[in-house]
Order: C-alpha cells, then sequence, then structure tokens
C-alpha cells in the first residue's frame, strides 16, 4: 500500500477539470451553457475562465453522481458506457507546509471528511502526526479540500486522458 506524507512538489496546473472529460475537450467543446453547473447536486461546477465549466472543490466535494454529464449536451464528457468503468479522473489530494500538522498542530479534518479513508494520521513518538495519503484510495473528490481549516490540502491532477486512452476504455 502505497502513501504519500505530501510534501510534494504540485503538478502542472490544468485549468479546467471535471469528472468524465478531458480539459482539452472542456476547452473545445463547453459553450458555458451552464447545464452541467444547474445540474451539480453539491454546487461544484463554476463557470471559470473562458466561460468553461470546471470544478471548484473550494466549494465542497465531486460526490461522482453523473448528474452534470447527463445535463451536458454539447459532448464534454465521455459517453456513458465509458463513464461505467472509467475513472473520472486522474488525481490524487496533497497536503502541503500550511497544514497545521506539518506547523506541529493537532488537527485530522482532512481524514474526518475523506469518504474513501484515504488520509491516515500516524503516531509518531514526540511529534504530531503528519497526513498521509494513500494513493490507491485517494479518488480525488475534493472533500478533504474545503473543510482543511489552514487550506492546506489541493488536488493535483496529471495531464488529460488522451483520447486513445477513452477510446480503450471503451473497448474494455
Amino acid at each position: 500500500m502505497r502513501s504519500r506524507a505530501n510534501k510534494t512538489e504540485p503538478a502542472p496546473v490544468i485549468t479546467h477539470i471535471l469528472p468524465w472529460a478531458t480539459s482539452d475537450d472542456i476547452a473545445d467543446k463547453c459553450t458555458g451553457c451552464g447545464d452541467c453547473v444547474s445540474a451539480c447536486q453539491e454546487q461544484i461546477i463554476v463557470l471559470a475562465s473562458a466561460n468553461c465549466a470546471s470544478v471548484n472543490f473550494d466549494k465542497g466535494e465531486c460526490t461522482f453522481c453523473g448528474d452534470c454529464a447527463s445535463a451536458c449536451s454539447e459532448g464534454v464528457f465521455w459517453e456513458e458506457d465509458i463513464r461505467a468503468v472509467e475513472k473520472p479522473w486522474q488525481g490524487l489530494a496533497t497536503a502541503h507546509d500550511g497544514c497545521f500538522a506539518h506547523k506541529g498542530i493537532v488537527c485530522e479534518v482532512c481524514k474526518d471528511q475523506c469518504p474513501e479513508a484515504a488520509i491516515k494520521f500516524r503516531p509518531q513518538l514526540g511529534a504530531v502526526a503528519i497526513p498521509e495519503i494513500e494513493e490507491e484510495k485517494c479518488t480525488a473528490c475534493g472533500a478533504c479540500v474545503a473543510t482543511c481549516p489552514s487550506q492546506a490540502m489541493k488536488v493535483h491532477f496529471a495531464a488529460p486522458v488522451s483520447e486513445a486512452h477513452k477510446e480503450e476504455g471503451a473497448s474494455a
């Protein structure tokens, strides 16, 4: 089981992120109609730069309900059969140096909010436990982000899924 104590460098910034969509598809196909924004039960999808939809984890977590994808008529999201078998995105939550635990203050709010129990605090003799994210369990849902009192939790995403990978997912 791999976990990371998360003092990692942030991944390159991906401007627009939505579950089951590449940033290229969002930039190329999103018209800013707002259908996915209205459909989002968690109210975390916003119209961001260039009037394109994007998740804002400062507002809450993604529950992967799929309502945003179902509401979109612009073809931004992957087809339903692909969404059924593919992860919504490749990402990982990380705790940065601003984390209270990194400053010696006991805080486990991120662990308490994580629906996948992907955040662990291993006790350390004579020190405050530091958050460790289990990469295999983290869905990058963002539940830890909005609730972090020090705003140290972030979700970093890998490069967008390629069209070839999307096609492989359809045949799998």
